[in-house]
């Protein structure tokens, strides 16, 4: 790893990301997520199919730090090194050419934004070495990964236990696990509301989970980092399963989606924001609706699908970033207030 720190001399964090941002789209380097106090970007190596380093720039109490990470095993920390050289050499040339109009222009179309701003670059799997790193937590998106991981281990422990049958589980094994219980969370073991979005019934339930998982985790998580991600998905899941404690009469529950649901209610909950790109915006919509219309097709082919919890966590995920945007609504007002009084 290579670190970088010194004192921003721009007039504000946003200016500096907004000239950052062009600097790496002239390098040919990959933004994946960035708002006005951070930037995280890709550096593809040429000489290996699927690796690459991670740079991030973070600015905080009025000091800019630059992070460059090689995903390799073994990291390369000259290569490293001279990539943020590369970087600094090319903001100043980038600076000399943008006029201070142009620059708070777009600076000002960061502050607008108010939340971070994923770039839709999705994870290609284009050889065998790329699908087994899903499994391998990244820096992009360390969390999905885990709770992937954990979901797979204890469906194959529980395999083991009846035989590596690919086929339901009994309700006594699935109870034994920790799933959703109702007699049992009324008799105190609450924590089944938890555990339960870590088991499921069969394969076909686990690869369907899963791959959704991983497919909003990988854009998600970029975006809004991985302890946000990862106190949202627990969260809305943890509620999914309670909200369907109170209103339906399920006896017995399991499964990942209701978290799931939980990640695209942070989808919708940025629908609010009026300044969100439309290529974004386009992309959260069509997803979904895909992903709802196609669970909810399954779930009354099979009668089996706990369609409470999944809007119910798609209503807090929702609910989480309404709440969250509207404190970034109020601090972003102070700040921008500050900097024209400042100027």
């Amino acid at each position: 790893m290579a670190t970088i720190k010194f004192k921003l001399v721009e007039n504000s964090p946003a200016h500096f990301i907004a000239l950052a941002n062009l600097t790496i789209e002239d390098l040919g380097w990959e933004v994946s997520v960035y708002n006005e106090q951070r930037l995280t970007a890709s550096i593809n190596h040429s000489e290996y199919h699927s690796s690459y380093s991670v740079f991030t720039i973070v600015i905080k109490n009025n000091e800019v730090t630059l992070t460059c990470i090689d995903d390799l095993i073994i990291a390369e920390n000259s290569r490293n090194k001279v990539y943020l050289n590369k970087f600094l050499s090319h903001y100043e040339y980038t600076k000399q050419l943008i006029s201070e109009k142009e620059l708070k222009k777009m600076a000002n179309k960061i502050l607008d934004a108010n939340i971070p701003i994923p770039i839709l670059n999705l994870y290609k799997i284009d050889s065998f070495k790329s699908f087994l790193k899903i499994f391998i937590p990244s820096r992009l998106f360390f969390v999905t990964t885990i709770i992937l991981d954990i979901n797979i281990l204890i469906y194959v422990v529980m395999l083991t236990s009846s035989g590596f049958f690919f086929k339901n589980f009994d309700q006594e094994t699935l109870i034994a696990a920790g799933a959703y219980f109702k007699p049992a969370i009324i008799s105190g073991e609450w924590w089944r509301l938890l555990t339960a979005i870590f088991l499921h019934s069969n394969f076909p339930h686990i690869l369907m989970n899963m791959i959704m998982l991983f497919y909003i985790g990988s854009i998600l998580e970029p975006a809004i980092g991985h302890v946000k991600f990862a106190i949202i998905y627990m969260l809305t899941g943890f509620f999914a399963n309670l909200i369907s404690f109170y209103l339906t009469d399920y006896t017995l529950t399991v499964g990942a989606s209701g978290a799931i649901f939980g990640l695209l209610g942070v989808f919708s909950g940025m629908l609010t924001n009026r300044k969100i790109a439309i290529e974004l915006r386009k992309f959260i919509i069509i997803n979904i609706a895909a992903i709802t219309i196609m669970t909810t097709v399954n779930g009354f082919l099979k009668g089996s699908v706990n369609h409470v919890a999944h809007f119910a966590g798609l209503f807090c995920g929702a609910m989480l970033t309404i709440i969250y945007l509207q404190i970034n609504n109020i601090k972003s007002d102070k700040f921008s207030a500050q900097t024209i009084k400042n100027q």
